[in-house]
C-alpha cells in the first residue's frame, strides 16, 4: 500500500465516520470516489488551504451533492480550515450542512444538492473564466489561469440540465472545463441498465468533449494521468473514472450502497479492511500526518507562483492591475440613478423597452454586467446593444446566446455571479417554471442573479394561455432572499433594476409586453421602499386603500378617481416590490396603509395578497386565446370591478 492509497483510505474512513456519527448520510460515494477529490486536492488543482477563497485559485463543484462528507473530509484531511469539530457537527444543527452550502471561507465553492444543478453552474464558472482571460490576460502574463472541475454521477447526467449546460459548453468549446463522472452503474433504486443505457462516451465526443477513462477507481496512478491529460487537452474534458460504490463495504456495488450508514460494528470491520490502525475513527494516522507535511510544499509552490505573477502584472500593467483589484473585491459603487441618462426615459413603452433601455445604459457604467436570454432576446429586450455575442473567438462580448436552455441559463448564471459578474438571465415569465429549482438554489447561496421576466400577465392575448403566467409571480414571491419587482412606469423600472444590480441577492424584474400608460401627477417621494402612496388621497376621511402593481396602477388610479366623484375617498399604493416593502419600519407600513379596508389589484393569483387586503382583483384560473383587452374584460380585471371591490370591502367593515 503507497502512502496516497494511505491517505485516500484515512478520507474513507473519516467520511464514514462522519456519518455513522450524524446517522445519515451517503456512504456509497464517499467509499468509491476518494481516490478522485484526494487527486483533485492533493495533485491537480491550484488551491490555497490557508487561502480557501483566493481569487485565483481552481474552482470545484460537487455536483453530487450527496457525497459532501467526501468534500469535507478531503477539505480537513489537505489543511483547509474545517476541523475535528466541524467533522463531527456534519448533519447536525449549525454543523456542516448534509449538502454542499457556499462557504469559501472553508473552501466550498457552490451550493449543490439537486442533480445537475452543479455541473451546470460549473459550465457557468468556466465561462466566466474565459472572459476574464480576455480581458486581463497579457502576451506574456496569464493573470488568470483557472480550471473548473465537477464531479458527477448517473444521477446528473440523467437529469435534463447536464446537457443542456454540456452541450452548450461544447460548442463554445470551454477548454478550462474538466467534468469527471463517478461511473458505477448505481443509483438509489436499481442498477442504472434498467434506465440508463447511453454510450456516453460517443455522446460526449459528439458534443465535442475530449473523453478519457479509468477503468479502475482505485487506480490512483490512472486518475491523475487521465487529468493531467484533460488539462492539457485543448477542448472541454470528460473523465470517467470507473468506481465501485460502496467499496470494500458488505453492500459494494449494491444500490442499497448509495445512503448507506455504517452501524458500529460495520465501521470497524471496514477500518479493519481499509487496514488503519488508529484509534479515534476521526483523527489521521501519522504516516498521513508526515505525507501532508510534504504536500505542503506543493502548496507553498502555487502560492509562490501566484504572488509572483500577481507582483509583476502589477508592476507592467498597474491600470489593469486596479481594474482586476476592483473586479475581485466588488468594493466599488455606482449610483446607477444618478449616473442615468434621463433624456433616455419614456413613459410610452411597454415595461420591457423600458428595460432594455436601462439595462443598456447600465451596461455603459458598469462592466461588469453580462448576459443573456433563453433565445428571445428581440422578445425581452434584455441584451446589451454593442456588447457582441461570446463565442470562443470572441470572448470579450457581453451578450451570451444559451439558445433554448432556460434551465441551464439560470444555473450558469449563477457560475458566472460567483465568479465576481453580474449577470442577467432573461425570458418569458411563464418559462420561470422552467428555472425554479434553479432561482431556488441561487437564493440559497445569494448568487446575484438579475433574472428579467416579460410577457408579464394574460395581457400576452393571442398565445393563449401556455403563455399566459398566472401563478408565477407569486409563486417567486414565495422564494426567500428573492426580490420580485413589478414596475408600472419608467421611474419603478429604473429604481427596479437601481436595486436589483446594487444588491448582492438575486431580483427577479417582471416586465410587460404590452405598452404601459403613464400615470398622472404621480408621487414617487418613497419610491425607493418599494410600496408607497404614488397618488394619495384627497381632503377629508380616507375610507380605504388599493394596492396595485404594474399596469394594473394606472387602473388603480382610474378607479379612485371615479370613486371621487361617489365621495369614496381612497389612496392608491404602488407596492412594486413587496419583499423591500416589508423590510421597512413598522410605523412606515403602518403609515402607507393605514390599517383602512384594502384591495388589491395585480393580474396574476391572488393567493399571497390577503395579508394586506380583504378582497383581491386578479386571476386564479387559465386563460385564454384572444386579445389581451378582452380577456382582462373577461377576468375582471376592470376600473368598474375595482370599484365595486372597494364598495364591498367599505361595507364589510361597516
Amino acid at each position: 500500500m503507497t502512502i496516497d492509497d494511505k491517505v485516500i483510505n484515512n478520507i474513507r474512513l473519516l467520511s464514514c465516520a462522519m456519518i455513522s456519527n450524524a446517522k445519515s448520510g451517503h456512504s456509497g460515494i464517499a467509499l468509491g470516489a476518494a481516490p478522485i477529490l484526494y487527486s483533485l486536492y492533493g495533485k491537480q488543482m491550484n488551491v490555497l488551504p490557508n487561502e480557501p477563497n483566493n481569487f485565483f485559485r481552481d474552482r470545484f463543484v460537487l455536483s453530487a451533492g450527496h457525497g459532501s462528507s467526501l468534500l469535507y473530509a478531503t477539505l480537513h484531511t489537505l489543511g483547509f480550515p474545517v476541523s475535528k469539530n466541524d467533522l463531527m457537527s456534519f448533519r447536525k444543527l449549525d454543523g456542516l450542512p448534509g449538502h454542499p452550502e457556499l462557504n469559501e471561507k472553508v473552501g466550498v465553492d457552490c451550493s449543490t444538492g439537486p442533480l445537475g444543478q452543479g455541473v451546470a453552474v460549473a459550465v457557468g464558472m468556466a465561462l466566466a473564466e474565459k472572459m476574464l482571460e480576455e480581458k486581463f490576460n497579457k502576451p506574456d502574463i496569464k493573470i488568470i489561469d483557472n480550471k473548473i472541475y465537477t464531479l458527477v454521477g448517473e444521477g446528473c447526467l440523467m437529469e435534463g440540465v447536464s446537457f443542456e449546460a454540456l452541450s452548450l459548453a461544447g460548442n463554445l468549446k470551454l477548454n478550462n472545463l474538466i467534468v469527471i463522472y463517478d461511473c458505477n452503474l448505481i443509483s438509489l433504486d436499481s442498477s442504472t441498465t434498467k434506465t440508463f443505457n447511453i454510450d456516453i462516451k460517443l455522446y460526449m465526443k459528439s458534443l465535442g468533449f475530449e473523453v478519457f477513462e479509468v477503468m479502475d477507481g482505485n487506480d490512483f496512478v490512472g486518475i491523475n494521468k487521465a487529468l493531467s491529460m484533460a488539462k492539457k487537452c485543448g477542448k472541454p474534458a470528460f473523465v470517467i473514472v470507473n468506481t465501485k460504490i460502496g467499496f470494500l463495504s458488505d453492500y459494494e456495488n449494491s444500490n442499497i450502497a448509495h445512503g448507506l450508514v455504517l452501524n458500529t460494528e460495520q465501521l470497524e470491520n471496514l477500518k479493519n479492511k481499509l487496514k488503519i490502525n488508529a484509534i479515534d475513527n476521526f483523527e489521521l494516522e501519522k504516516e498521513v500526518l508526515l505525507q501532508l507535511e510534504i504536500a505542503k510544499a506543493r502548496f507553498s509552490f502555487i502560492t509562490n507562483n501566484f504572488d509572483k505573477k500577481n507582483k509583476q502584472y502589477k508592476r507592467l500593467y498597474p491600470k489593469d492591475a486596479a481594474a482586476l483589484n476592483n473586479f475581485i473585491s466588488g468594493n466599488y459603487k455606482i449610483d446607477y440613478k444618478k449616473a442615468f441618462d434621463y433624456s433616455k426615459s419614456n413613459d410610452n413603452l411597454s415595461s420591457r423597452e423600458m428595460g432594455g433601455v436601462i439595462l443598456n445604459e447600465f451596461a455603459k457604467l458598469d462592466n461588469s454586467i453580462i448576459g443573456g436570454t433563453a433565445d428571445v432576446s428581440s422578445s425581452t429586450k434584455a441584451y446589451i446593444n454593442d456588447g457582441g455575442q461570446f463565442q470562443i473567438d470572441s470572448p470579450n462580448a457581453r451578450n451570451i446566446l444559451y439558445g433554448v436552455r432556460e434551465f441551464a441559463m439560470s444555473c450558469m448564471s449563477a457560475g458566472l455571479s460567483l465568479y465576481g459578474f453580474k449577470p442577467f438571465a432573461s425570458t418569458f415569465l411563464v418559462f420561470s417554471d422552467y428555472m425554479k429549482n434553479s432561482i431556488r438554489l441561487n437564493s440559497l447561496m445569494g448568487a446575484g442573479v438579475i433574472y428579467i421576466f416579460s410577457h408579464d400577465s394574460i395581457m400576452v392575448g393571442e398565445d393563449g394561455p401556455t403563455h399566459q403566467p398566472v401563478e408565477q409571480i407569486e409563486s417567486l414571491r414565495l422564494i426567500p432572499n428573492l426580490n420580485v419587482y413589478r414596475p408600472c412606469c419608467f421611474k419603478e423600472c429604473l429604481e427596479s433594476y437601481s436595486q436589483a444590480f446594487s444588491n448582492n441577492s438575486p431580483s427577479a424584474i417582471i416586465l410587460s409586453r404590452q405598452q404601459l400608460v403613464p400615470i398622472e401627477n404621480a408621487n414617487f417621494k418613497d419610491i425607493e421602499k418599494g410600496g408607497y402612496i404614488i397618488s394619495a388621497e384627497g381632503k377629508g376621511k380616507l375610507h380605504a386603500v388599493i394596492i396595485a402593481t404594474g399596469s394594473e396602477v394606472k387602473l388603480a388610479v382610474q378607479a379612485q378617481e371615479l370613486l371621487k366623484n361617489k365621495k369614496i375617498n381612497v389612496r392608491v399604493v404602488s407596492m412594486f416590490c413587496e419583499e423591500v416593502f416589508s423590510t421597512q419600519t413598522k410605523s412606515y407600513i403602518s403609515g402607507v396603509l393605514g390599517n383602512l379596508p384594502t384591495v388589491v389589484v395585480e393580474a396574476g393569483s391572488t393567493k399571497g395578497w390577503y395579508k394586506y387586503a380583504q378582497t383581491v382583483v386578479g386571476v386564479d384560473e387559465f386563460g385564454g386565446s384572444t386579445k389581451g383587452e378582452e380577456l382582462y374584460e373577461k377576468f375582471g380585471i376592470t376600473v368598474e370591478r375595482v370599484i365595486n371591490a372597494v364598495k364591498e370591502v367599505i361595507n364589510k367593515v361597516k
